[in-house]
């Protein structure tokens, strides 16, 4: 007969909570994880969007009847100048917690933005005319709204990888 004895069951029972203790440990971490980058995440998303949102009001073509007033015009830059150093900020100091692809997308958003924002400050000259600046203003609302878009399908889809427990493998 293959009986146990106390000493088997004593070890057993001893390398089964070791193992109830590894599991454990590693969902918290998990957790712990999960928890901390899900916040960085959701933050990153809601100045994602302000950025966003300050910038496509800039031009007179989708900023409104706010953008024709010198006082209109200095709260719209006001509000992306603040938006851009918030972002910019938060991406940077927290670059090492969320992967690199988002980084990247932020960086390239960053970029349109950016340039929306120095098209709008120079207004239309002698060679650029109106219709031409309102067309480029046209073509960077597009391109912020796609981009910005990308990285919220790339928030969307981290959020979905860690749900997962257990496959994480970067």
């Amino acid at each position: 007969e293959n009986l146990a004895t106390k000493e088997d069951i004593a070890t057993i029972t001893k390398q089964v909570e070791f193992i109830k203790g590894e599991i454990g440990a590693q969902l918290y971490v998990h957790q712990t994880r999960y928890q901390n980058e899900f916040n960085i995440l959701k933050d990153l998303a809601e100045k994602l969007v302000e950025l966003r949102d300050s910038a496509l009001s800039l031009r007179p073509v989708v900023g409104g009847a706010e953008a024709n007033t010198e006082e209109g015009k200095k709260k719209l830059v006001n509000r992306y100048y603040e938006a851009m150093k918030d972002l910019y900020k938060f991406c940077e100091t927290r670059k090492p917690f969320y992967p690199e692809e988002i980084y990247n997308g932020t960086k390239k958003f960053d970029q349109i933005a950016w340039r929306e924002y120095s098209e709008y400050l120079l207004g239309p000259d002698s060679k650029m005319g109106i219709v031409q600046y309102r067309k480029t203003a046209t073509d960077n609302a597009q391109t912020i709204s796609e981009i910005a878009n990308e990285i919220m399908e790339l928030l969307r889809n981290r959020v979905k990888y860690w749900e997962k427990f257990g496959e994480y493998r970067e």
